[in-house]
């Protein structure tokens, strides 16, 4: 035989000695990828996520009894005529009123003091453009909720349409 044959040969009777060994190795690391595998997909963006999203209690409530109603509204809110106002008020109100009160305006035929009512839901969504809110005026927004046992709870805000 010549050198190249028994070099194979000799390497060849080394890879039958640790054949064994490697496909020991190969089983293992094929049992644990199946075993990190067992997880589905929802599972661990749940699992990822846990780290990252609290549960929050509902304290924007008017059932709550640390609820406070001067936090329904920001202090002020400037839009422009365009635009399309939406805000929310509180959970667990009976009832909802959402109006806006003339302050000022540029236009002469505005009445100073004229009250429109803009809905008596929880949400408020409303195209300006199409309403009768005027463009150059200032408004008082008023939210009142009807809680449980008639409460109401009131907040105004300063609305400047632009």
């Amino acid at each position: 035989m010549c050198k190249k044959h028994v070099r194979f040969l000799h390497s060849f009777l080394a890879l039958k000695k640790t054949r064994p060994i490697c496909v020991a190795a190969i089983a293992v690391f094929v049992c644990m990828l199946l075993c990190a595998c067992a997880n589905n997909v929802d599972s661990m963006i749940e699992d990822y996520n846990g780290h990252f999203v609290v549960e929050v209690e509902d304290t924007f409530n008017v059932q709550n009894e640390n609820f406070n109603p001067k936090y329904m509204l920001l202090s002020e809110y400037g839009v422009h005529y365009t635009t399309t106002l939406c805000l929310s008020a509180p959970s667990g109100g009976v009832g909802y009123e959402w109006k806006v009160t003339l302050v000022e305006a540029a236009d002469e035929e505005a009445i100073v003091g004229e009250e429109i009512i803009l809905g008596n839901s929880r949400f408020l969504t409303i195209y300006l453009r199409d309403s009768n809110v005027r463009r150059w005026a200032q408004y008082t927004l008023t939210l009142t909720v009807l809680g449980a046992n008639n409460t109401e709870f009131v907040d105004t805000a300063e609305l400047n349409v632009y």
